[in-house]
């Protein structure tokens, strides 16, 4: 279908967790022989990696391929990224809610691989391209923290543990189908602990193989909000090679817009008033209400939507009053202690006014 359709787009997982990774090599490949192939098949080559196994069978295509997650992966992974034009949907929410693992921005960044994010639909908490961002954030400051120091030097486990709700045949419909050895068990039984594990049988060394990205460097990176945006937006749409119809203002461009309400719910309202603004730094100013919104901003702060131009969603709930964004600010000059005590009782007032 990707030869027949070279334009469509094709969307897979890679590398979300380190059984995923085992579970894919073991698909089609062990030690050397492929599996689960046709029998006139030539066979894949031994020791490729779980991206490897996707550029083997032409699925890397350039703006084309979206690799969903992409936690766990090598330098040469990376290189491989980059150089066929594949594309890294980066899902921190859904990521952390699944431990799965932390996505390396600085690693996707340095070798020049494209970016986007994701929400996951299923796997993540939240549907809200704001909260994405955030958790884009905070998927970044852990990687340049607790991995600079503790990264993990552990190897791919011997055995692969599954969770599964036991389906029970049509024949035997109080029968568990989740144990060879245990042909009796039963799916009230089977469900106290479901959980099945299969041996890999891998040979030395290929059983005490390093994990694929030990020894990659971390992420050191801190997610300023002009590339957190630009990756949710331009760079998404450069990504798709779409960047002639989507993610600008240009004149010709479609307009898909959400219109930001940064007084939207009190707590964004409350940080967004005590930003200092000055005429010298108005895109420090913008940023800031920005970072605002990522961090503690979500669907209350999504004022308006529109699709190719047509207002598809009014927030009616939080209308965007556009007299907000000129109160509770000090001076460019301020004098101390009036003009503090004066935003302090404004911001009071406000906050009052938003509960």
């Amino acid at each position: 279908l990707s030869k027949k359709y070279p334009d469509a787009y094709f969307m897979t997982h890679l590398a979300e967790t380190y059984n995923e990774i085992q579970v894919a090599s073991l698909l089609y490949q062990h030690d050397g022989v492929p599996q689960g192939l046709p029998d006139d098949h030539a066979g894949v080559p031994p020791s490729l990696t779980y991206l490897e196994l996707y550029d083997y069978f032409g699925l890397l295509r350039k703006n084309r391929s979206v690799m969903g997650h992409s936690i766990h992966l090598s330098e040469s992974d990376w290189e491989l990224m980059a150089e066929r034009g594949a594309i890294a949907a980066h899902c921190p929410t859904s990521n952390n809610f699944l431990g799965s693992g932390l996505f390396n921005v600085g690693g996707a960044i340095r070798k020049n691989a494209y970016l986007g994010v994701g929400s996951d639909v299923g796997g993540g908490r939240h549907l809200c391209t704001l909260n994405t961002l955030g958790g884009m954030y905070e998927v970044a400051q852990l990687g340049n923290t607790w991995l600079t120091e503790l990264q993990p030097q552990s190897i791919i486990p011997e055995e692969i543990c599954v969770s599964s709700y036991c389906p029970s045949p049509k024949d035997s419909p109080y029968q568990a189908v989740c144990s060879e050895d245990q042909p009796n068990l039963t799916v009230k039984e089977a469900n106290r602990n479901a959980t099945m594990c299969y041996p890999m049988g891998l040979k030395e060394p290929q059983q005490n193989r390093p994990r694929p990205d030990f020894g990659v460097p971390p992420n050191n990176l801190h997610i300023h909000p002009a590339l957190a945006y630009y990756s949710a937006t331009r760079g998404s749409a450069i990504a798709l090679d779409l960047a002639d119809q989507i993610g600008t203002f240009e004149p010709g461009s479609i307009a898909d817009i959400v219109v930001l309400n940064p007084f939207g719910s009190p707590e964004t309202s409350r940080r967004t008033r005590v930003i200092e603004r000055t005429s010298a730094d108005a895109m420090k100013y913008l940023w800031d209400r920005l970072f605002v919104l990522m961090i503690v901003g979500g669907v209350d702060n999504i004022g308006a939507t529109y699709i190719a131009g047509h207002p598809k969603y009014v927030n009616s709930k939080n209308p965007l009053n556009l007299e907000d964004a000129t109160t509770c600010v000090l001076p460019s000059d301020p004098s101390f202690p009036e003009d503090y005590v004066r935003v302090a009782e404004c911001i009071d007032q406000e906050n009052d006014r938003d509960m």
